[in-house]
């Protein structure tokens, strides 16, 4: 029903969707809006991975990205899940599967990725500041110090060379 040529309809799948609380209603008000590139059976398979647990959830989620998902979408779902944990296994798959693709971020999306609870999405972010601009140069030098993570650390000090 998310893929419902009628707005309407959609909502009203996307309401029902919502009382399970294991989905992120801002994934579920984005796709209901109809705007996703992703066909039905993607969707179909994102929503189930979703309401699975432990480890049956890394077969649906290789299921899902072996669909190639496209690439926005996949971006703005990984960004509306910033509230996971930053074990989440969908982020970190997510992240890995951009990580590899040709992505054109906004700025907005940029400072989103670099503030992302999973580590790899913050790699993505810090791996699409400008240093030719000081605010992201400035940023990236704080976060050389502060980044929890050592590969981060790694990562920035080697841009910033």
């Amino acid at each position: 029903m998310l893929s419902y040529p009628s707005n309407e309809i959609r909502q009203s799948a996307a309401n029902v969707l919502k009382s399970s609380k294991k989905l992120n209603n801002k994934v579920l008000d984005y796709i209901a809006q109809g705007n996703t590139k992703l066909s039905r059976e993607q969707l179909y398979i994102l929503m189930s991975l979703f309401l699975i647990e432990g480890d049956k959830q890394h077969a649906v989620i290789d299921k899902f990205l072996s669909t190639k998902p496209d690439i926005v979408t996949s971006l703005k779902i990984l960004l509306f899940r910033n509230k996971e944990n930053n074990d989440d296994l969908f982020n970190f798959e997510v992240s890995r599967y951009l990580s590899h693709q040709d992505l054109k971020l906004s700025e907005d999306e940029i400072w989103q990725l670099v503030k992302h609870p999973e580590p790899m999405a913050r790699a993505i972010g810090y791996s699409n500041l400008d240093l030719k601009n000081q605010k992201h140069k400035k940023f990236s030098a704080e976060k050389r110090k502060t980044a929890t993570s050592d590969l981060l650390k790694v990562l920035i000090a080697k841009r910033l060379e």
